[in-house]
C-alpha cells in the first residue's frame, strides 16, 4: 500500500511504522482471538491482550476489523503530509474529523452485521456475546430492524454512511461512481481477455491431443509405418534446427565456381551516371524529408478528467509569526528628522499620516502651496543618504491625493509568508475564475488579483528579486483555488530548474518543456485551440469560456444541435482555463524570434474570452526581449528590482524598479489603473515539494 521510497524524513518513517504494525496487530490479534483456544491465546497475546481483544470484540463484533483498516487509511492520511512533528500538530483538527468518520462507519458496519444476522437467525461463534456487530452492533442494529425491517435498515445504514463521507469532505459520489465504472471496465475486460486467452489454450491442447491420439492409432493399426512417422519427427526436428536462408535457389559452390564468378562480377558493366538525373533526385527527394521531419505534429489532447482531485490542506503553508509591535517612538522621530531635512533643502511642508508595511513606511507629506512636485522627486538620494537606508522612492503625488508619498525601508521587516494570505485567495474562488495572491501593499492590506481579468500577464526582475518565488506564488494559489477539470497549466522552463518540481501535477497538459523548439510548438498549439475554442463558441452561441461552460451544463448536447441545425463534431464538456507559464522569454525570443513573438501576439490579443492566458517572466527586461508588440498586448506588468531605470521604464514605461529593495519588492501595474507597490509572500522549496506531493497522489 506505501512504498518505501516515498518516506523522506524520521517523522514519515515512524508514521508509517506506527500505522504499519498497529493495523497488523489488530488483524492478526483479532484472527488469534477468534481461531485459538484460551490457552494459546494467552500465549500469543498475553492477559492484557486477550481481555483488550475480548472487550473490543464484545463491544462492535467482527467490524473490529475495520479498525485495522482504519488505522492504514489514518497513515496514508498523515504520510505525504507529514514532514515534521509540527505538521501533525497542525493537522490535529482533521485527523480528529477523520476519527469521528471513521467510528461512525465502523459503527454503521456494526448495526449492519447485527441486521443481517438477525434476520437469518444464525450466530457465527459462540465468543461473541453479542453477536457478529457486538453490543453497539446490537443496540442499533437491532432497533432499526425492529423499525425498520431489512430493507429500511439496509438504506438507513448505507444513507447515513455516505451522508457523514460527503460532509466532511472524504467521498464525492459523482468520482466514486466514475471509479467504480472505472474498475468494472477493467475487471470485465480483464476477465474477458483471460477467458478467450483460456480458451485458445484449451482448444490447442485439444486439438494436439486429438490429432496425436488419431496418429497414434493409425501407427498402431499398421495404416502408417513407424519408420515413415520416425522420418516425420526427424524433419520436424531439422526444420526447426536450420537456419533461415535468404534465398533457397543458391546452391554449394566449390571454390573454382566461386572464382568464376569473382571475375563475373568484376566484368559487370559499369553504370553510366546522367548529371541531370542525379541532380533532379538529389533536389527534389532532400527538401522532402527535410519537411517529414520538420512537421512532426505537436499533440496535446484535454481529456476529460473524472477522477477526485485532493486539493491541499492549508497546513500544508508555513505562516510567520504574528509582526512585533512597532516602535512608535522611532518612527515618530523618523518623520521630524525627514520634516526637517526637507526644510533644510528649501521644501517646507508637514507629514499628515504615517503607513506602516511589511518591509516599509509611508510617510503622506503635505508641502505648502507653490512647491515644484519635481524638486521633492529629486531629492530621493539625498533623504536615502542622510537616513542611512538602502534607497528611497517618492512618489509625486499620491494618486487621489494631494501628498507627497516617501517610501522609507523599515530597519526590522516583517516576513510575510504565502500561509497568511491563503485563506484570502480561497475565499475569493467563487468570485473569481483565476485568483491569486499578489502580497501586502503599503497599507499592509492583502492584495489579490484575478489573471482572467489581467487577461496576461508579464514579470520581469533581476536574479534575487524574487521573480521565481512570485511565480510559485502565482501556481500554488491556483492550485489551492482550482481542480484540474477547472484549469490546466503548460509550463515552459528553459533553465530546467525553477519549474520542474510541479511535473507530475494532475493540471499538467504535458511534463515541463525544457526545449526552446518544443516551447514554440507548445504556443502554437495554443493558438490553434484558441481558434478551435471560437469555432466551438459559435457553434453553441456562446460569447466567451464561463457562458460556454453554462451552457453545456444547463443543456444537453441533441437539444443544442437540433437548436443550431448542425451536428458538432466536438465532445460536449466543460472548457477547463489554460494558463501558458514561460519562466524565461529570452532564450525563446533569441532563439527562434519570430515564430515565437507572432503566437504570443495572437494569444494576447485574442485569448482572453477563450479562457488561454499567457504569464511571462523575464530576466533581461532589455528593447529586444519584450518588444513593443508585446508590450502593447500586455497591459497588466510587474517589475522586481532590475538594474537600471532603462529596464524599467522598459517594463513599466516609468523608472523606480530599479530603487527596489529585492526579495519579493515588486511594483504592480494592473490593467489601465496606476503603479501599487506590494510585498510578495515567501514560498519556501520544501512547501511546493509537499504541495507537489499531496495533489499528485
Amino acid at each position: 500500500m506505501f512504498k518505501l521510497s516515498r518516506l523522506e524524513n524520521s517523522t514519515q518513517e515512524i508514521v508509517f511504522f506506527v500505522t504499519l504494525v498497529s493495523s497488523l496487530s489488530l488483524l492478526i490479534g483479532g484472527g488469534f482471538y477468534l481461531f485459538l483456544n484460551d490457552s494459546t491465546l494467552t500465549t500469543f497475546t498475553g492477559t492484557i491482550g486477550k481481555l483488550f481483544f475480548a472487550k473490543l470484540f464484545d463491544t462492535i463484533g467482527f467490524a473490529a476489523f475495520l479498525l485495522g483498516l482504519g488505522t492504514l487509511f489514518i497513515g496514508k492520511f498523515l504520510l505525504p503530509r507529514s514532514h515534521n512533528s509540527k505538521d501533525i500538530l497542525k493537522l490535529s483538527p482533521q485527523l480528529t474529523i477523520l476519527i469521528i468518520v471513521q467510528s461512525l462507519v465502523v459503527l454503521m458496519c456494526a448495526s449492519l452485521l447485527t441486521v443481517f444476522e438477525q434476520y437469518n437467525q444464525w450466530q457465527i461463534t459462540q465468543k461473541l456475546n453479542y453477536g457478529a456487530g457486538g453490543f453497539l452492533g446490537w443496540l442499533l442494529g437491532g432497533s432499526l430492524f425492529k423499525l425498520f425491517g431489512l430493507y429500511g435498515s439496509i438504506v438507513f445504514i448505507l444513507t447515513f454512511s455516505i451522508t457523514v463521507s460527503i460532509a466532511t469532505g472524504y467521498m464525492e459520489l459523482l468520482t466514486t461512481w466514475y471509479w467504480l465504472c472505472e474498475k468494472s471496465k477493467t475487471i470485465s475486460l480483464n476477465l474477458f481477455s483471460l477467458t478467450i486467452h483460456a480458451s485458445l489454450t484449451i482448444k490447442e491442447f485439444v486439438s494436439n491431443f486429438i490429432s496425436q491420439t488419431i496418429r497414434w492409432y493409425k501407427v498402431k493399426t499398421g495404416v502408417i509405418p513407424s519408420i515413415e512417422l520416425e522420418a516425420e519427427i526427424i524433419n520436424v526436428h531439422l526444420e526447426s534446427q536450420t537456419l533461415p536462408i535468404e534465398d533457397q535457389n543458391n546452391k554449394i559452390q566449390t571454390p573454382i565456381e566461386k572464382v568464376k564468378t569473382r571475375k563475373a562480377r568484376k566484368r559487370k558493366p559499369k553504370k553510366t551516371i546522367d548529371l541531370c538525373s542525379l541532380e533532379n533526385d538529389n533536389i527534389v527527394s532532400s527538401p522532402e524529408i527535410h519537411e517529414t521531419n520538420n512537421n512532426k505534429s505537436f499533440h496535446i489532447e484535454i481529456n476529460k478528467w473524472t477522477k477526485r482531485y485532493i486539493k491541499p490542506d492549508n497546513a500544508l503553508l508555513d505562516k510567520a509569526s504574528q509582526p512585533k509591535t512597532s516602535n512608535k517612538n522611532e518612527i515618530s522621530k523618523i518623520s521630524n528628522f525627514l520634516e526637517d531635512q526637507l526644510a533644510a533643502f528649501q521644501i517646507k511642508g508637514k507629514i499628515v499620516a504615517i503607513h506602516e508595511g511589511v518591509r516599509l513606511t509611508m510617510f503622506e507629506f503635505q508641502p505648502e502651496p507653490g512647491t515644484k512636485l519635481s524638486k521633492i522627486s529629486s531629492l530621493s538620494s539625498d533623504l536615502a543618504l542622510v537616513l542611512g537606508a538602502e534607497s528611497i522612492r517618492v512618489l509625486t503625488p499620491i494618486p487621489g491625493k494631494t501628498t507627497v508619498g516617501i517610501e522609507v525601508p523599515n530597519k526590522n521587516p516583517q516576513c510575510l509568508s504565502l500561509g497568511n494570505l491563503i485563506n484570502c485567495v480561497i475565499n475569493e474562488k467563487n468570485k473569481h475564475p483565476l485568483p491569486i495572491a499578489l502580497g501586502k501593499d503599503v497599507y499592509n492590506n492583502t492584495v489579490t488579483s484575478d489573471i482572467s481579468e489581467m487577461p496576461h500577464l508579464l514579470v520581469a526582475g533581476t536574479t534575487g528579486s524574487g521573480k521565481s518565488v512570485f511565480v510559485n506564488n502565482l501556481i500554488t494559489s491556483l492550485l489551492y483555488t482550482r481542480t484540474p477539470k477547472e484549469l490546466r497549466f503548460i509550463m515552459v522552463d528553459p533553465k530546467m530548474i525553477e519549474l520542474s518540481p510541479y511535473n507530475g501535477i494532475p493540471h499538467l497538459l504535458k511534463p515541463v518543456i525544457t526545449d526552446v523548439t518544443e516551447a514554440k510548438e507548445a504556443l502554437k498549439w495554443a493558438e490553434a485551440e484558441m481558434d478551435k475554442r471560437y469555432q466551438q463558441f459559435a457553434d453553441l452561441g456562446a460569447r466567451n469560456i464561463a457562458s460556454f461552460n453554462e451552457k453545456i451544463k444547463k443543456s444537453s448536447k441533441d437539444s443544442a444541435q437540433r437548436a443550431a441545425k448542425k451536428e458538432f463534431d466536438w465532445p460536449w464538456q466543460e472548457m477547463p482555463y489554460i494558463v501558458v507559464i514561460v519562466d524565461e522569454m529570452a532564450d525563446l525570443i533569441l532563439t527562434q524570434g519570430k515564430d515565437v513573438e507572432i503566437p504570443i501576439t495572437r494569444i494576447a490579443q485574442k485569448a482572453r474570452a477563450a479562457g488561454i492566458h499567457l504569464i511571462l517572466a523575464t530576466q533581461r527586461p532589455s528593447a529586444e526581449i519584450v518588444t513593443g508588440l508585446i508590450k502593447t498586448n500586455f497591459p497588466t506588468r510587474i517589475a522586481f528590482k532590475v538594474s537600471s531605470a532603462i529596464d524599467s521604464r522598459t517594463i513599466l514605461d516609468s523608472a523606480g524598479a530599479e530603487k527596489l529593495l529585492g526579495k519579493g519588492d515588486m511594483l504592480f501595474m494592473p490593467n489601465g489603473k496606476t503603479l501599487e507597490r506590494i510585498q510578495a509572500a515567501f514560498l519556501s522549496e520544501e512547501e511546493v515539494k509537499k504541495i507537489v506531493k499531496t495533489i499528485s497522489q
